[in-house]
């Protein structure tokens, strides 16, 4: 066990070092007594190694001012004193180009501001009933696992308050003990993240670091049962009967082994012979034609999208939904200035995010107009759905971009920089670690799959980063079509976005866009610096060091889950749902004039054609006591062969939603509307469902069930007098895109 800071005396009771009440009252004190403290203390994480935090901190004459409070990782520090004290040095830490965060604390935790409580923890402590433990503890205060009664003493918790916090140390003890897998038990994923930066560099790195909870957005059991997986397939045995409860029973595997092999042929679509319906080809992996203009109005370069015919493009999602990079819209359009000579894209912004869906795709369009007398032509991207409408006017298309293209000739402000990027790595710069980049932007919001996961490398120096970014094998034979690949744009800003913003960021504006080298190639370096306002600029070069492009600014904005919804509008309207449409009743229609109720029939009476059992809920009753009622009810009526002639009718009160504005009201009902759905398609015109509004008389009852009868229909709902049957119809709300990704195309056959 290892916790950090107040986190070490969870690990403590768990370990069996203190029972739980000793724990609370432990926690409650040293709460309450740090609370009562001087509050002009403030705290700030920096990025450096403790070395360099040292060394800064007697450089500055801080005295006792301000110290270290905790040692996270190689490149994680915090300090913690006076709130102005932590001010001057953060502003110098910044000046030096290295990364810091302000912590929202009250007190300056592990520092001199803490002297004042001690003695009345201490007194605390000292009350506290202490135990060897029964699993090994590793020690904030030494870095190393806690030796003999090391943490059974009031002076240790003591120190524990005062000293900073040493989970690198802690991680690396654990690592020089064979300790491979980690699990965190907390209300996120803070722990897990640093984990992979405690690691000794001369380690094997195979060690896995899991969070058991992933915050917001991830229910707790999904997140807990995934995380205890995760460790599972590392090695770690798992009594999986106490995870899962008594419930679940383990199957025999099949007696054939898994082999995965599919033998569907994923063949991305491609152009025919456009030449011969009146176009040009145009030599673009993601365009098929162009179409010259007359009169000097331009070309106009058309395509199609689809996750189908460009799977690469599935590997860039935004809060789980694949939008399109910006990175594609730029080379886009710089390939298509290229073929009119306006080879440099002056700027373009970014207006609207294309969203491409599961299913279907989206026809591209991307017009340059023509030159005019200052040599400057305007570019705009359009998209629209598939079957988004016809000629005449129906067709809904979409501005995605708009921007301005001119001639080769003016220096973009990237290549001003004096970025030399023909030394690597520059001199001057301090390696970075990335090998937990990937995990922290998607835990933010940013889905890179392995085609966008180029960056292998990178550096720091100053405000400069720099980057080696890779194109993956699987993309690599398409590279050469590409102006540059825009997977490979796409990674080398990867290093611009801060993991630890509250926010995800799009590019908006692009400014001074300049190639100087087209295709093929797979392996780049790029270098990054501010460039005011919130922009970046950006220069890539090969990896002989010779320029490929160059971005004078980017700039970027936030963008909404809910932004993105609306932007798939257009595509998630091509699935279909249920909708509850009136069904006519024919007054001819052979109506039964009576029948018979489920228990009572018996070998006196003429067996009815319909027998009725009517679902009668108990609040205090589980589903599964519900369901199984309703299952032994149905399998015996088919088994009876007195009642093959007969339907049984399900009668429920309140248990579907027939209506835009109406709920379920009998809960209990809703999962036996699903199981007779089931049953149905296996038995046809043996069952029939029928649901009327609860709180009806016994005579309106009656009413409600003939008229359902009256319609044939296999599945009615009687709301008002009028009789709804289910039809399958054009969704108009959004689906969530975890539908379409599970059912594909299969959803339009429901």
């Amino acid at each position: 066990m290892i916790g950090h800071s107040v986190g070490e005396i969870a690990a403590a009771h768990v370990a069996g070092v203190m029972s739980l009440g000793d724990a609370v009252r432990l926690v409650a004190a040293r709460g309450r007594l740090m609370q009562a403290l001087r509050s002009d203390g403030g705290m700030a994480a920096v990025e450096g190694t403790e070395a360099e935090v040292r060394a800064a901190l007697a450089e500055g004459g801080c005295g006792g001012r301000l110290e270290i409070a905790a040692v996270n990782s190689v490149s994680s520090v915090v300090v913690s004193g006076d709130e102005d004290a932590v001010g001057e040095f953060a502003a110098e830490w910044k000046r030096r180009g290295r990364r810091v965060k302000r912590l929202m604390v009250s007190h300056a935790f592990h520092s001199v501001h803490m002297e004042g409580m001690l003695g009345e923890f201490r007194a605390v402590a000292e009350g506290i009933e202490y135990r060897s433990p029964g699993v090994p503890v590793v020690s904030n205060v030494t870095g190393a696992l806690a030796e003999g009664g090391e943490v059974c003493s009031a002076e240790y918790w003591v120190r524990h308050v005062r000293r900073p916090v040493r989970f690198m140390d802690g991680i690396r003890s654990l690592e020089a003990e064979g300790v491979t897998a980690f699990l965190e038990l907390g209300p996120d994923g803070v722990l897990s993240a640093l984990g992979p930066d405690c690691l000794a560099e001369d380690g094997e790195r195979s060690s896995v670091f899991v969070a058991g909870l992933r915050g917001e957005g991830v229910p707790e059991p999904r997140a807990l049962l995934g995380a205890v997986a995760q460790v599972y397939t590392h090695g770690v045995e798992v009594d999986w009967s106490t995870v899962l409860g008594t419930g679940p029973v383990a199957l025999d595997l099949p007696t054939y082994a898994f082999q995965r092999e599919r033998f569907w042929l994923d063949v991305p679509s491609r152009s025919g012979d456009v030449v011969g319906l009146g176009l040009m080809a145009a030599g673009h992996p993601l365009l098929g034609a162009v179409v010259s203009l007359p009169d000097d109005r331009g070309v106009l370069w058309t395509g199609r999208l689809s996750l189908s015919g460009q799977p690469w493009l599935a590997d860039h999602t935004v809060f789980g939904s694949v939008v399109l990079p910006g990175a594609v819209l730029v080379e886009l359009v710089l390939s298509a200035g290229e073929r009119v000579g306006c080879g440099r894209l002056e700027e373009l912004t970014l207006q609207q995010p294309l969203v491409l869906g599961a299913v279907g795709g989206v026809r591209l369009q991307v017009a340059v107009a023509g030159v005019d007398e200052a040599g400057r032509c305007a570019v705009t991207v359009h998209s629209c759905p598939d079957g988004g409408g016809d000629l005449l006017g129906g067709e809904v298309w979409t501005l995605h971009a708009s921007g301005i293209l001119t001639g080769v000739g003016t220096e973009s402000g990237a290549r001003d920089l004096d970025m030399d990027l023909g030394t690597w790595p520059p001199r001057g710069a301090v390696s970075v670690g990335v090998s937990d980049l990937y995990d922290r932007l998607a835990e933010l919001g940013y889905g890179y799959g392995p085609v966008f996961q180029g960056v292998r490398a990178a550096w720091r120096r100053g405000e400069e980063v720099f980057a080696e970014v890779t194109l993956p094998a699987s993309v690599n034979g398409e590279a050469a079509g590409f102006a540059i690949h825009p997977a490979l744009l796409d990674a080398s800003l990867h290093m611009s976005i801060d993991p630890s913003a509250d926010e995800v960021r799009l590019p908006f504006v692009w400014s001074g866009v300049e190639l100087s080298a087209v295709g093929g190639g797979s392996v780049v370096r790029a270098g990054l610096v501010p460039s005011g306002d919130g922009g970046v600029s950006l220069r890539v070069v090969d990896a002989a060091g010779a320029p490929v492009l160059s971005v004078g600014r980017l700039v970027t904005r936030p963008v909404a889950r809910e932004q993105l919804r609306a932007a798939d509008g257009g595509l998630r309207d091509a699935l279909f749902g249920v909708e509850w449409t009136p069904a006519p009743v024919s007054v001819s229609a052979e109506v039964p004039s009576g029948w018979g109720v489920w228990g009572s029939v018996d070998d006196s009476v003429p067996v009815p054609s319909s027998v009725v059992w009517a679902h009668s809920g108990d609040v205090s009753e589980s589903l599964s006591e519900v369901t199984s009622r309703a299952l032994r009810t149905v399998q015996e009526f088919l088994a009876d062969e007195r009642f093959v002639g007969s339907r049984l009718v399900v009668l429920t009160r309140g248990g579907v939603a027939a209506g835009p504005d109406e709920g379920v009201r009998d809960l209990a009902a809703a999962p036996v509307w699903g199981l007779v759905r089931s049953a149905q398609v296996e038995h046809p015109d043996r069952l029939v469902l029928v649901d009327v509004e609860p709180g009806l008389s016994a005579d309106a009852e009656e009413a409600a069930l003939r008229f359902a009868l009256g319609t044939g229909e296999p599945q009615v709902a009687v709301r008002d007098g009028r009789a709804l049957v289910p039809r399958l119809a054009r969704v108009s709300a959004p689906l969530e895109s975890t539908t379409r990704a599970s059912f594909g195309s299969r959803a339009r056959c429901w």
